[in-house]
């Protein structure tokens, strides 16, 4: 797991460093979005990977770490991995509409299959 941790973690750091950041006047920021994360249930690792993503994606890594909660959210929305949901927003913040609309036309397709939606509705009374 360490091993892990420390392959994202220096990803993170290359990618803060090629995108005009400085390590040590980030840490504070990063050390709070490591703890905000946790708070939520990701661990170390997945932080260090979504903060390098959304770093490549966006150009600064101000922006990246501004973005995690977003990207949290979308991950639990999707029931994916905090990377991957840091991967589909850097792309919709590239200008990717291909994301949203293939995202879009797979949740309507999944609530038209759900057996609530397949019920029929109850006919109203007649009006007296």
């Amino acid at each position: 797991m360490a091993d892990k941790y420390e392959a994202a973690a220096s990803t993170m750091d290359t990618a803060i460093k090629n995108n005009g950041g400085n390590l040590e006047t980030l840490k504070p920021k990063i050390d709070a979005a490591y703890s905000s994360m946790s708070s939520l249930g990701f661990n170390s690792t997945d932080t260090a990977q979504a903060i390098a993503q959304l770093t490549t994606s966006t150009g600064s890594p101000t922006k990246a770490i501004s973005l995690l909660g977003e990207a949290a959210d979308l991950a639990r929305f999707k029931h994916i991995s905090l990377a991957d949901a840091s991967s589909l927003l850097g792309k919709v913040m590239a200008g990717s509409n291909r994301v949203v609309t293939s995202s879009a036309s797979t949740s309507t397709s999944a609530q038209a299959s759900s057996p609530r939606s397949r019920r029929r509705a109850k006919p109203s009374p007649p009006h007296s």
